[in-house]
C-alpha cells in the first residue's frame, strides 16, 4: 500500500515538474519588466506590487495503524494558491505599505486526526477547500522622529522576524545568508512557509547609529499560519521584543552580534501542550503563560585559503510561569562551515549542533521544556515533523550553485529528544483564538532516538519575476517513532512551487 502511494506521489511530482519546466521556458521571456511601475504623486511615489504562489504538497507521513486513523489519512496531496496585491507609498517624511492576501487550499485530507501539514490545515479550518481574503500588512513608517537615527520602522499590521535587525548594514552575501537562514525567526517569525503566514498588530521602533542598531517591537500576533481566517489578531497573546545589534563594525569586519529580550504572554482559555497528564493540564486551562527569553548570537565570516569560513553561535535562557508551573529552560546552537569561492559550483559545507532543554519530571511543579514562542519553524525543520523544543539536532549541510540562477541544498540530521520523559514537539505557535494551542506532541516513552532525516531542495530563480522550488525530504524513524507509529516509521514529504511577482 505504501509503495503504491509513493509511486503515485513521485509520478505526480514528475508530471508537475515537467509542467513547471515547460511553463518556465514559455514564461521566462515574457516577464521582462526592468523595474516595478512607479506613479508620481508630487513629492511621493506609489509603487504597486503583485505576486502569486502556487504549491502542490505531497505527504506520506508516519503511519500509526489502521485503528488510529482512516485509510489515506497520512498519505495525501493537496494544492494551495497564495496571492498578494497592494502598493507602497513613499514620501520624504513618511511611508505607507498595504498588502492584501488571498489564500485558497484544495483537496485537504478531511479528517482532523490525520497527520502532516495537510491534516493540520484541515484541523484549523474544518473545510476541505478553504479560502479567504485578508489584510496581511498595512503599516506606517516615519524615517525621522526628531532624534537622529530614531525611526518608526512600522506601525500598524506588519510582518516581523527576530534576528534580521540591521540586515542592510552588510553587503556580505555569506553573512546575510547565515543571518537570514540560521539566526532569524528561531523565536518570532512571519511563518511564510504556511499559506496564511503570520503578522503582528502593533509597532516597531528602530534607532540606527552606523553599525549599531536598537530595535523595540510590541504587539499581538494575527491568526494565520495554518488558519486561513487570518484577519483578526489573537486576543490574549501579547509580546514585546528588544534587541541591540552590531553589524560589521570597523573593529570586527564581516561580523554580526545581538543581545535580545523577548517577553511572551498567553492568556487564552486553552489546554496547553506539555508532558503532564491530561487531567492536570485541564485543571490549568485558562491560566496564563508568561515567559521571558534572554539570549545572544554571534556570526562571523573568516577569509581562509581558497574560500571563507563561517561560524555562528546562538544561546537563549527562559524564565517565567507556565500556568501553575515555574518555567525555566534553555537552548544553544553552534554551527560552522566553509565555502570554496574558486571551485566550480562554489560548494558550501556546514555542520551544526543544537540542543534545547526538555522536562524530565511532569510531577515536580517545574516546566523545563524550551518554548519556541512564535517562530517560522520550517527554517530549522524543513520537513516539519519536529521543532526546536526538547530537541537535539546534529546536522550537515551542503549548498551548491551549479548555475548562477540555480541553488541546490541537501541536509542530513540526526534527531534525538533531550529528555525521554517529555514529548516530541511539532508546530510553530498560536494560529487561532480557541480550539488549538499551536503546538502538538507525543511522548518519547523512555526512548531517545527520533530519526535520521535527509532532504534535497532545488531553487531556480529564472529571473527577478519568476522562481521555482522543488523539495523532497525523507525521515527514517527510530525508537521514539517506532513506539508511537506501529505501521510505518518512514516519512516522505515533497512540494513543487512556482512564484510570479512584480
Amino acid at each position: 500500500m505504501r509503495t503504491t502511494r509513493m509511486r503515485r506521489i513521485v509520478g505526480t511530482c514528475a508530471l508537475a515538474l515537467g509542467a513547471l519546466v515547460v511553463s518556465a521556458s514559455a514564461t521566462a521571456g515574457e516577464l521582462s519588466l526592468d523595474a516595478p511601475p512607479e506613479i508620481s504623486l508630487g513629492d511621493a511615489t506609489l509603487t504597486p506590487h503583485f505576486s502569486n504562489r502556487m504549491r502542490g504538497e505531497f505527504a506520506d507521513w508516519f503511519a500509526p495503524g489502521p485503528s488510529a486513523a482512516p485509510d489515506d489519512d497520512n498519505s495525501y496531496q493537496f494544492f494551495a494558491n497564495v496571492m498578494h496585491f497592494g502598493a507602497r507609498l513613499k514620501h520624504p517624511q513618511f511611508g505607507l505599505f498595504v498588502d492584501g492576501q488571498y489564500v485558497a487550499l484544495a483537496g485537504l485530507p478531511n479528517h482532523a486526526k490525520g497527520l502532516g501539514p495537510g491534516a493540520v490545515y484541515f484541523a484549523n479550518n474544518r473545510r476541505d477547500n478553504p479560502g479567504e481574503v485578508f489584510l496581511r500588512e498595512g503599516y506606517l513608517t516615519i524615517p525621522d522622529l526628531g532624534v537622529e537615527g530614531l525611526a518608526l520602522a512600522r506601525g500598524g499590521r506588519f510582518k516581523f522576524n527576530d534576528g534580521l535587525e540591521n540586515l542592510d548594514a552588510t553587503k556580505d552575501p555569506m553573512l546575510k545568508w547565515v543571518k537570514k537562514m540560521r539566526v532569524s525567526q528561531r523565536l518570532v517569525g512571519a511563518f511564510d512557509y504556511t499559506h496564511a503566514g503570520r503578522s503582528f498588530d502593533g509597532g516597531a521602533l528602530s534607532y540606527d547609529r552606523g553599525p549599531y542598531n536598537l530595535t523595540f517591537m510590541g504587539g499581538q500576533p494575527t491568526a494565520g499560519g495554518f488558519n486561513v481566517s487570518a484577519n483578526p489578531h489573537i486576543d490574549g497573546i501579547f509580546l514585546t521584543y528588544l534587541a541591540a545589534t552590531v553589524t560589521e563594525p570597523e573593529w570586527l569586519p564581516r561580523s554580526d552580534m545581538r543581545l535580545f529580550h523577548l517577553y511572551y504572554e498567553d492568556a487564552r482559555d486553552l489546554v496547553a501542550t506539555d508532558n503532564r497528564p491530561l487531567s492536570l493540564r485541564e485543571a490549568d486551562q485558562g491560566r496564563d503563560i508568561q515567559i521571558h527569553t534572554i539570549g545572544a548570537n554571534f556570526e562571523r565570516i573568516y577569509p581562509l585559503g581558497p574560500g571563507a569560513m563561517d561560524v555562528m553561535w546562538w544561546v537563549a535562557g527562559q524564565t517565567g510561569d507556565w500556568q501553575s508551573q515555574d518555567h525555566g529552560a534553555w537552548a544553544v546552537a553552534a554551527e560552522a562551515g566553509y565555502r570554496f569561492a574558486e571551485v566550480p559550483w562554489t560548494p558550501w559545507m556546514r555542520v551544526g549542533y543544537f540542543r534545547s532543554s526538555g522536562d524530565g519530571d511532569p510531577d515536580d511543579g517545574d516546566h523545563e521544556s524550551f518554548f519556541q514562542v512564535l517562530p517560522t519553524a520550517r527554517l530549522y525543520a524543513l520537513t516539519p515533523f519536529f521543532n526546536l523544543m526538547n530537541n537535539q539536532d546534529v546536522f550537515w549541510q551542503l549548498i551548491m550553485k551549479p548555475h548562477p540562477s540555480l541553488v541546490v541544498r541537501t541536509d542530513y540530521h540526526y534527531l534525538e529528544v533531550a529528555s525521554d520523559d517529555d514529548l516530541v514537539y511539532a508546530g510553530g505557535g498560536a494560529t487561532q483564538q480557541d480550539r488549538i494551542f499551536g503546538y502538538a506532541g507525543f511522548p518519547a516513552r523512555g526512548a531517545n532516538s527520533v530519526a535520521h532525516f535527509v532532504d534535497l531542495t532545488l531553487i531556480w530563480n529564472v529571473n527577478r519575476h519568476l522562481q521555482f522550488w522543488a523539495y523532497y525530504g525523507h525521515a527514517f524513524g527510530q525508537s521514539v517513532i517506532g513506539r508511537q507509529f506501529a505501521e510505518s516509521k518512514q516519512l516522505d514529504y515533497a512540494f513543487l512551487e512556482s512564484t510570479i511577482k512584480w
